[in-house]
């Protein structure tokens, strides 16, 4: 057991140190040759093998000259594997399979040779675009609460404009009835006039039409009762289509001092934004409607909701319906009449701060970067700091932070009796699918500021034991006597039961997928919650009591026993700060054997060798602390809970404490 712990103690350590090889194949003349890239003592080396024979050449330090590299692939190849000649109008030259080693000397040079970096440099990092930030940029209101706030504005504008109106409609009259009747109709619609309506569908001449027209105008112009009514009735009309719009329209303009931003696992997370509102004009930017407090560059400081995707070219096209709204203001308040003062505070908690907003792609533009076979435009994870006006270049993570490993000790492996790994390690990667967001609707503002369907995927893999003891599942048997086939002869019909839950404590290794179904993100409570779905593909090594002859004597019969699991999964991550978090997990898995060797059972009574019925659902609680440990990595705590549905006795757990860094280097902090 000791020196199975130490060889995967040195198989960690020579991965996260490891030279990096590129592999591929070509089938030339129906022969297949293997090619295989590598790096050794800081030269190229390109090995190639057909059936048993293999010849292999240096590249040097770079990737050098093209014609030098067919050449010697040439020589390698079509040469010393194939057998062939150079030399034109020997019996062994052959144009056409000479060609096809030059096509792929070519393909090979190319494809690999351009990605020698990989092999190279662990530390490069590809950009992914560039990152500019604007220094003046709209606010914006909806224009019904735009109307509010204008209302007395508003109301004298239209007063204004209905008066104007009645009197173009007037000069039509006056100047030729006939001819500008239709004009005088269309006006007069707009206006409102019912009573005029009635004049111009009446069935008097012409003549009498224009009169009663002339009648009707001189006294609306006469400022009677009649005219007030009407004007009235026109700007109620004028305010109503105002007011009842949901459309938002620009009311001032801010000034960009900083942004602030923080990315993680392709979303923004969190934007912030201060700036100030541009007031030197109490007219032309709507100042004479901001309150006094947040004139002269008070800094105001917009927020974002919940985490942006910041992945696909659709996240980048969608990023006009993502609103920020102020988050605070640092608030200046001058020698100001206590009236006004009031009448103020009430516009800006009422309307001003839930309602003025701005937005994203008015913020920034991201100018990603096209690079081959990329999809994912999403920058590392990281937090930086951008002035008004400027720009930066972001990039990926390093190649030696693409993977992730955990390694970890179950606690309940110390104890002899139990099967639990006592030295474990899991694999996983996370790739972002959907990375588009929703607000919450008003009614669920409390559980969720945002949500999101088919989010990411996870593909992960373990290994739960490497130790000897108690490495092999023991399954019951249970031998029953049968007829045989010619209905004369006893034989003895050997069965083997064992359960789901000691199937799973046994497991060896495991690999499989979890797919996200819905994520609800409400960054105020400092959460998250994940419902997933997933499958993990599992092997258990058995140790069966029949016993079968080995090279010296009797021994007991060893394979290994695989089946599935499939599993909703509802998680809860607790987030408060970037050095520690929380994750609370319930995951109800369905146990599907992929063997006929095995069935399920439950176990006998030892008294009354009763059997309940035997569940196929198994119950798995998980409870996870960690810290990240600065640039080293990060250090967890992990329990976890196993029972059978329906009869929590049947049970098994894990105590877990484990750290995780990166499979091919070092845990080095390294920022854009």
């Amino acid at each position: 057991m000791k020196i199975r712990i130490l060889l995967i103690f040195i198989l960690i350590a020579q991965l996260a140190n490891s030279q990096i090889t590129l592999t591929d194949y070509f089938i030339v003349n129906n022969e297949r040759v293997e090619i295989e890239i590598l790096k050794t003592d800081g030269k190229y080396k390109i090995k190639m093998s057909k059936g048993g024979d293999n010849k292999e050449f240096v590249i040097g330090n770079n990737v050098g000259d093209f014609y030098d590299f067919r050449k010697q692939f040439r020589k390698s190849v079509y040469v010393e594997l194939l057998g062939k000649s150079l030399i034109e109008g020997h019996a062994d030259y052959d144009i056409s399979i000479l060609k096809r080693v030059d096509e792929e000397a070519e393909s090979t040079y190319y494809s690999f040779a351009n990605n020698l970096r990989v092999l190279d440099d662990l530390e490069y990092k590809p950009k992914t675009g560039d990152l500019k930030i604007n220094d003046q940029i709209p606010v914006y209101m909806k224009k019904k609460v735009i109307g509010t706030i204008f209302k007395d504005k508003l109301e004298d504008e239209a007063k204004k404009e209905f008066k104007s109106k009645v009197v173009e409609l007037d000069n039509l009259i006056q100047a030729d009835y006939t001819n500008n009747l239709q004009s005088i109709i269309k006006l007069a619609n707009e206006l409102n006039i019912e009573e005029y309506e009635n004049i111009s569908t009446a069935s008097e001449t012409l003549s009498v039409k224009e009169t009663n027209s002339k009648t009707l105008i001189a006294e609306l112009l006469s400022f009677k009762d009649k005219y007030k009514k009407y004007r009235q009735q026109y700007v109620k009309v004028l305010m109503s289509q105002y007011e009842n719009t949901k459309d938002s329209a620009p009311f001032t303009y801010l000034i960009i001092d900083e942004v602030q931003v923080e990315f993680y696992k392709g979303f923004l997370e969190i934007i912030k934004v201060n700036g100030h509102f541009k007031c030197n004009d109490d007219m032309k930017f709507n100042c004479a409607y901001i309150p006094s407090f947040l004139k002269d560059e008070t800094s105001i400081t917009f927020t974002n909701l919940y985490g942006i995707g910041f992945t696909s070219r659709t996240n980048y096209k969608r990023l006009d319906n993502v609103r920020l709204y102020i988050n605070q203001a640092n608030k200046q308040f001058r020698d100001v009449d206590i009236n006004i003062l009031g009448e103020e505070q009430r516009i800006y908690e009422k309307k001003l701060r839930e309602e003025f907003f701005i937005r994203m792609d008015d913020i920034m533009v991201y100018d990603f970067y096209v690079n081959k076979l990329t999809r994912d435009f999403s920058p590392m994870d990281q937090k930086l700091t951008v002035k008004g006006g400027e720009k930066l270049t972001l990039t990926k993570e390093q190649t030696r932070k693409i993977l992730e490993v955990e390694v970890f000790s179950d606690f309940e492996g110390f104890d002899a009796d139990t099967p639990n790994g006592l030295i474990q390690m899991e694999l996983s990667k996370h790739f972002n699918i959907n990375t588009k967001r929703i607000d919450a609707s008003r009614p669920f503002k409390f559980i969720s500021e945002g949500w999101g369907l088919f989010q990411y995927t996870e593909i992960v893999g373990g290994i739960t034991k490497i130790e000897d003891n108690q490495r092999r599942l023991n399954p019951e048997r249970i031998d029953t006597e049968v007829l045989s086939n010619d209905g004369i002869t006893t034989v003895i019909d050997a069965k083997r039961y064992t359960t789901p839950t000691d199937l799973l404590n046994y497991r060896d290794w495991y690999i499989g997928q979890d797919f996200n179904l819905l994520l609800i993100d409400n960054p105020n409570l400092k959460h998250q919650f994940h419902i997933n779905g997933g499958l993990r593909f599992n092997r258990t090594a058995i140790q069966d009591s029949i016993q079968t002859v080995g090279a010296d004597n009797l021994k007991e019969e060893q394979y290994s026993l695989s089946y599935w699991t499939f599993y909703p999964e509802f998680l809860m991550h607790i987030l408060p700060e970037e050095r520690y978090g929380f994750y609370a997990m319930w995951r109800p898995n369905y146990v599907h054997l992929a063997s006929d060797r095995v069935e399920f059972k439950s176990l006998a009574d030892p008294v009354t060798g009763f059997r309940r019925k035997v569940s196929n659902w198994m119950n798995e609680f998980e409870f996870k602390g960690y810290v990240d440990v600065g640039s080293n990595g990060q250090l967890f705590l992990r329990w976890r809970l196993f029972h059978e549905m329906g009869y929590s006795a049947n049970n098994f757990s894990q105590i877990q404490l484990g750290f995780s860094f990166y499979l091919l280097g070092r845990n080095k902090e390294s920022l854009n």
